[in-house]
């Protein structure tokens, strides 16, 4: 590692802990001063030159390219569509891995949470892993057999969907507390820009509780975060 690398290492990290101490000393002041610099146009503009002109010349005084061509990266030989079509297989099977694990057993309350990887694998995944851990548990030793996976599940996990007709119809094999949407937006996987047309279709005939809460209600509870101004709240 060069020396210019260590410097800029070295500086780099300085300045981002010092600004991170002020922002969390100063938090009402730092949420002010974000909040003017969004509106102020000139200032953003300025901000944003200076960024650029910081990156480039990190880029073109420090990096350095060496060892004949670049890596090229290719898709060819691969289809691109299988990679999202199949993205509920990582979900399923790090959480799986999270329902067996000692960590939610040893914390409770703890709140785990998997975007991006649907919903319809839940009540397999969950009824397979009981059996397993039923199955298996005399001769892994496993600590607090009591606690089954599925518990850990429905007490410790949320999961995200975006269009599942089909994972919505076993919505309560697993729980409609636990069940966010999602948009994906601006990723491939997105129905927008008919977004509200996509939701409506698939809420169709689910009553309206249900749909409060998979949209918007458990989202804010789960992570402190109204989104609706609450009756009776007075207006500014």
């Amino acid at each position: 590692m060069s020396p210019r690398t260590i410097y800029l290492g070295r500086l780099i990290g300085l300045y981002c802990v010092l600004i991170a101490l002020s922002m969390i000393s100063h938090k009402r002041a730092t949420v002010d001063t974000m909040t003017a610099l969004v509106h102020n146009m000139p200032v953003l503009f300025f901000a944003s030159v200076m960024a650029m002109v910081a990156g480039l010349a990190i880029v073109l005084a420090h990096n350095v390219w060496s060892g004949g061509a670049l890596p090229v990266v290719t898709l060819e030989g691969k289809i691109p569509m299988v990679e999202i079509a199949a993205a509920f297989t990582h979900a399923g099977r790090s959480a799986t891995n999270m329902m067996v694990s000692p960590i939610p057993r040893k914390f409770p309350r703890i709140k785990l949470v998997w975007s991006e990887g649907g919903i319809g694998w839940i009540t397999a995944a969950i009824e397979r892993a009981d059996r397993q851990w039923d199955r298996h548990q005399y001769w892994t030793h496993v600590p607090d057999a009591d606690i089954l996976p599925s518990t850990v599940a429905r007490r410790n996990m949320w999961f995200c969907m975006i269009e599942e007709p089909v994972g919505l119809k076993y919505r309560y094999d697993f729980t409609v507390d636990h069940i966010l949407c999602e948009t994906d937006y601006p990723h491939a996987d997105t129905p927008f820009p008919t977004t509200q047309a996509a939701f409506k279709t698939l809420f169709e005939g689910v009553p309206a509780g249900e749909v409060a809460k998979m949209t918007h209600a458990n989202a804010e509870e789960l992570f402190r975060f109204p989104m609706t101004v609450p009756e009776g709240t007075p207006a500014n």
